[in-house]
């Protein structure tokens, strides 16, 4: 679902993708609902059969409703290889352990104890 809002002039206008109920007055509208400005108290509707109507804002109510579930259903990334020999201050030392002196590292993302 997208919701925009653009302000023009001193009156603010908004669209959005979804399904729209729109109730003046306690009934609801049978037009489908394509923009709303509002302009201080009162709302212009603009429908998609290209008519109008103008109301007092406590009049109208709006209700977006978006049907259509999404989700993340699995995430594949590339295996992170943490390849090098840090120290503990994040700082590359050497790329195997092999030689340093004697310390605390870290190989693979674990601490290694150099003897």
């Amino acid at each position: 679902m997208s919701l925009c809002a653009l302000l023009l002039g001193g009156a603010v206008a908004m669209w959005a993708d979804s399904k729209i109920v729109t109730t003046i007055g306690g009934t609801p509208e049978t037009r489908e609902l394509v923009r709303i400005t509002f302009d201080g108290d009162n709302v212009i509707l603009n429908f998609s059969d290209d008519t109008t109507l103008s109301a007092d804002m406590s009049e109208v109510a709006v209700n977006l409703t978006h049907d259509e579930q999404t989700a993340i259903d699995q995430i594949i990334a590339d295996s992170v290889k943490n390849s090098g020999v840090y120290n503990l201050k994040g700082q590359r030392v050497a790329d195997t352990p092999e030689g340093l002196k004697a310390g605390v590292y870290i190989v693979n993302g674990q601490k290694v104890l150099v003897k």
